[in-house]
């Protein structure tokens, strides 16, 4: 088995390597015919072409124009416009027939020859890094994915698989969000959900699909990196544009990031469900499973925080509904960016939020959704870093205790 892998991975690394190259010719036939069951070449295709080349294999649902809205960052000492701006957008729900999925991914393999991946066509300035579990290598149209062929196969299924199914805020902002939609739809309620097995073993996150799986449909669960095949496949399109990565963190702008508002008041619904907690109003955000992407000065803040009646807030340590009840009953909330603020959702709208952040960049993923809400958020960022076309968005930072100090008083 060590062997196999070993091999597979050698195969995989040189494969990559003649694409990058251009020198496609350069891979002999026995390369091709070993790797076939791991390597998948095919080119991304917008939904409403592919349904005009192959319209057997595609059946409209739904389709229709949505308002996207996007604000930018308030920073500290800085004066912005930051009031709601607007774009068009689309959302569509499709039948597709015969198609396979891959867990822990967001690319759907329509045939032989072709991939939907939506957010290639919501990318209109090029400026997003498709960072998806199954994309090896891509370039223009054209892309590589590796995934094991699953033995198991299905005859139909809602897809709610997706790259970022574990990561909490793009777990509700871009899967969980799609039942807002299913629940309008008159689809049969035998048609299950397939779902990342890596999902289903976060208790908070199977404590939000309780809530928000109304129809008790079943729950089928697929795993990383493995495709399978649907014979009928219903997918809904995310309403939100939400970027998997960046190529230039540079470029980043307020519109890089668009939401349906209406998504959000969805998911705000959720309010509902918020069990009674005693927990002080004044709290700083921490993580203790932390992956140490990101480190900054945490001890020392927290130290300068505590003067001022902040308690710690391990989002790990409370069910969904506690967490939810925690940020609704918050007054000011402090912390470094991360999934956790996802839960700005739940404030109400006499909260105070500080983000701090590395860079100075307009990434617009939490602020918009507080402006919907109504909760003034103002970030902080460390002065001494120097940003430019090389720099990581989790690159570790230093946030001055007195610009911590002076925010404060400003917001209370």
């Amino acid at each position: 088995m060590r062997n196999k892998s070993g091999i597979k991975n050698y195969l995989m690394k040189k494969m990559i390597r003649i694409y990058r190259r251009d020198k496609v010719e350069l891979l002999k036939p026995l390369v091709k015919y070993i790797t076939a069951k791991w390597f998948f070449e095919r080119y991304f295709i917008p939904i409403n072409k592919y349904a005009l080349i192959h319209p057997t294999k595609v059946t409209f649902i739904r389709a229709r124009k949505i308002t996207l809205s996007y604000n930018s960052i308030q920073f500290f000492n800085s004066i912005v416009d930051t009031e709601l701006k607007h774009a068009e957008g689309t959302e569509y729900v499709v039948k597709l027939n015969d198609v396979k999925i891959i867990g822990r991914s967001d690319v759907i393999i329509l045939d032989e020859k072709h991939v939907l991946y939506d957010i290639k066509f919501l990318d209109t300035r090029n400026e997003f890094e498709y960072s998806d579990s199954a994309i090896r290598y891509y370039k223009d149209d054209k892309c590589v994915l590796v995934a094991d062929y699953a033995k198991e196969s299905f005859d139909k299924g809602l897809i709610f698989v997706g790259n970022y199914s574990s990561n909490y805020y793009h777990m509700l902002l871009e899967i969980m969000v799609k039942f807002r939609t299913l629940d309008t739809l008159n689809l049969d309620k035998d048609i299950p959900l397939i779902m990342d097995e890596a999902f289903m073993i976060i208790p908070q996150c199977v404590e939000i699909l309780s809530y928000l799986n109304t129809d008790n449909r079943k729950i089928i669960t697929v795993t990383e990196n493995q495709a399978y095949t649907i014979g009928e496949a219903f997918h809904i399109s995310c309403p939100n544009i939400i970027p998997p990565n960046y190529k230039n963190i540079t470029k980043i702008n307020a519109s890089s990031a668009m939401f349906d508002l209406s998504s959000i008041a969805y998911l705000r619904k959720l309010l509902e469900k918020g069990k009674p907690i005693n927990f002080p109003k004044r709290i700083f955000i921490s993580r203790k499973n932390a992956s140490g992407r990101r480190g900054y000065n945490e001890d020392e803040i927290y130290a300068r925080l505590e003067k001022y009646g902040f308690k710690l807030y391990f989002p790990e340590d409370h069910a969904m509904s506690e967490q939810i009840s925690i940020f609704n009953n918050a007054e000011l909330i402090i912390g470094a960016t991360g999934a956790a603020f996802t839960n700005i959702l739940f404030c109400n709208d006499q909260c105070k939020v500080v983000c701090l952040t590395n860079y100075k960049l307009n990434l617009s993923i939490f602020s918009t959704i507080a402006k919907y809400v109504g909760v003034e958020m103002i970030y902080l960022f460390d002065k001494d870093l120097i940003l430019n076309e090389d720099s990581d968005l989790h690159e570790p930072f230093t946030i001055d205790l007195h610009e911590i100090d002076q925010t404060i008083a400003l917001l209370t």
